[in-house]
């Protein structure tokens, strides 16, 4: 019973720390955003902003919150995607930060509102 609770402890440990770690950084974002080609990383990036994109538009629209950026509606994934890299390569020092964040700022830095 002991090594049932012992090994059921350790499982316990090695999942949750593996679960604080999902986090997406910039650095990670902007090394996946600067891939060519169609591969993994690149389509893992623009899904991850496009899902960003959709969130923040459910949520403002739910809770009529201010916008704190305005997207034309002609500018391209593509090109949220290069805006993101040169933002993070401007701000390398926050490459630990979550992806998150540096997207948003990114996209508060290029089209204000």
């Amino acid at each position: 019973m002991r090594w049932f609770i012992a090994v059921a402890v350790g499982a316990i440990l090695v999942a949750s720390s593996a679960q604080a770690r999902q986090t997406v950084t910039i650095e990670e974002l902007m090394d996946g955003c600067s891939t060519q080609g169609a591969n993994f990383d690149r389509g893992f990036c623009l899904g991850y902003m496009k899902a960003i994109l959709e969130f923040r538009k459910a949520y403002d629209n739910a809770y009529r919150t201010r916008q704190t950026y305005c997207i034309p509606p002609k500018v391209s994934t593509e090109k949220l995607q290069d805006n993101f890299v040169g933002w993070a390569k401007k701000h390398r020092k926050n490459g630990n930060q979550p992806a998150l964040w540096g997207f948003t700022r990114s996209l508060n830095d290029q089209f204000p509102c």
